[in-house]
């Protein structure tokens, strides 16, 4: 802007002393000659600092070849040391200043040249260069170094391996997996130990919550519908996982069958004609001679006969089919005959099944065997009493806490009343017979007694039959034969 003031300090001085010379020695007042000095004295000072401040901006005066005019720079890019900026680093190139390509002048603006050094890159393992440490899942991360610019760059680099995880057993809420039920512990995931992460492999913790059980009778819990044989059963249900559980329960009676008038249940259809199949055994006790009295000890036999018995259906609602086998044991004493039959009802119970029924016919004295056989059935297995048929005639003889006392009816009455009593309310089935008069020793006396102990209030399985008025007890035991309902015991296996 001011090359045309470029002119050298003496040449403006010899100028402006110049033109000071002329105004002096003109003619002009003296106090306009002052006035014009100090006018040229002021611009001369002027001109001697715009010479200055164009020397501070480069702007080098030239004396041009007639002696005045400065140089109009023309700037352009020359990679010289003099000219220099900044040098190359490893991220940066050289940076230069322009410069005039006719007078050499440097400018103010600059220019890059070459490209940057690049780092010198190096992977210490220090503290000072670590940017994350290792974890469970990856390896220690480092910044690498540059060993030209002395500093961390973000290029980095991993070292060594991953920690991997330590799964423990942590109870936190945030790591379960399902709550305790009725059934099952609570479950949760293993986590890590480092970072916390949850894994996959579980383990339990506590007991499970147990059923709170409850029996409603709704439609949802019922197994199975009342039927003819069964009561209703039910599922119970459990109040806090509110559904069933496999326990049951009955609730009310079974409905029984409905035959009608015909021999199907409307129902579910049985038939009135089944086919069991019953093994029943026939004991049988009478003297050995038929003359003998009540009172005599001689000899006593008690036979067994086994016979198979299987309802065959038909029209006229069954037959039956016999088979026999059969022993005896001979005995002459009271005591021996209770002791033998003790013994052998509890042999018999101990080996039989609930199939087999067992029928007793006993005369006189072959009632104290029969006593003691139905005491071994109690003694060693009462659920078999509904399977014992005991027909006694005139042998209610001997009681072991009563004793044989001068008087037949004489206390043992009552003792076989008592017996019967407790047998039939378990089941067992009594029928006695008896006549209404005899002689002095007549051993239904013991009968009448044993009714009139009973009364009216004794069981349905206890039945009293008068054959008839008299005595003999080789017509009895005839009598006895010939009374087919009991011989052949129809009533007692059709019942069953």
């Amino acid at each position: 802007m001011l090359d045309f003031l470029g002119l050298k300090c003496y040449n403006i001085i010899s100028i402006y002393g110049h033109f000071a010379q002329r105004i002096y020695l003109g003619g002009i007042s003296m106090c306009k000659k002052i006035f014009v000095m100090l006018f040229i004295f002021f611009c001369m000072i002027s001109l001697l600092n715009l010479n200055k401040a164009s020397a501070a901006i480069n702007v080098k005066p030239v004396v041009l070849s007639d002696g005045g005019g400065v140089c109009r720079h023309t700037y352009v890019n020359k990679a010289l040391p003099k000219y220099i900026k900044s040098y190359a680093t490893c991220t940066r190139p050289a940076v230069y200043y322009k410069s005039c390509s006719k007078c050499g002048a440097r400018g103010t603006g600059t220019f890059t040249s070459g490209s940057a050094l690049g780092h010198q890159l190096s992977t210490p393992r220090m503290a000072s260069n670590l940017k994350s440490a290792a974890t469970c899942t990856t390896p220690a991360v480092y910044y690498k170094y540059c060993l030209r610019c002395r500093q961390n760059v973000s290029v980095t680099f991993t070292y060594g391996k991953s920690l991997g995880h330590n799964y423990i057993e942590n109870k936190n809420p945030k790591y379960i997996k399902s709550y305790a039920t009725c059934e099952n512990p609570a479950v949760y995931y293993k986590s890590c130990s480092r970072c916390g992460q949850k894994g996959t492999a579980t383990f339990t913790s506590g007991e499970a919550l147990g059923h709170e059980l409850s029996m409603p009778r709704w439609g949802s819990n019922l197994k199975s519908a009342a039927t003819c044989t069964n009561p209703a059963v039910y599922y119970k249900y459990c109040l806090r996982c509110r559904q069933n559980v496999d326990e049951t329960f009955t609730y009310g009676k079974a409905l029984g069958h409905e035959f009608g008038n015909g021999n199907e249940c409307s129902r579910c259809g049985l038939k009135r004609v089944q086919e069991p199949e019953y093994t029943v055994r026939y004991i049988f006790g009478r003297p050995t001679s038929a003359d003998l009295t009540w009172m005599s000890d001689d000899t006593w036999t008690v036979a067994e006969r086994y016979t198979v018995v299987t309802a065959v259906p038909g029209e006229d609602g069954g037959g039956y089919t016999h088979g026999h086998t059969g022993s005896a044991i001979t005995l002459t004493e009271h005591q021996a005959m209770y002791e033998a039959g003790l013994e052998r009802g509890r042999q018999w119970a101990m080996e039989a099944n609930s199939s087999e029924i067992v029928c007793l016919t006993l005369y006189s004295q072959a009632g104290e065997w029969g006593l003691g056989f139905i005491e071994g059935v109690y003694a060693a297995n009462p659920e078999l009493m509904p399977n014992l048929q005991v027909n006694l005639v005139s042998a209610m003889v001997y009681v072991p806490s009563a004793g044989i006392k001068s008087d037949p009816g004489s206390g043992r009455g009552r003792a076989w009343a008592n017996r019967m009593q407790v047998y039939a309310a378990e089941g067992a089935n009594f029928d006695v017979f008896y006549t209404t008069e005899g002689g002095v020793n007549n051993p239904d006396k013991t009968t009448q007694e044993a009714i009139s102990s009973l009364g009216t209030g004794y069981s349905d399985n206890i039945r009293f039959h008068n054959l008839r008025v008299g005595h003999s007890y080789e017509d009895d035991w005839n009598q006895l034969e010939n009374y087919s309902e009991i011989w052949n015991n129809d009533n007692l296996i059709q019942n069953r």
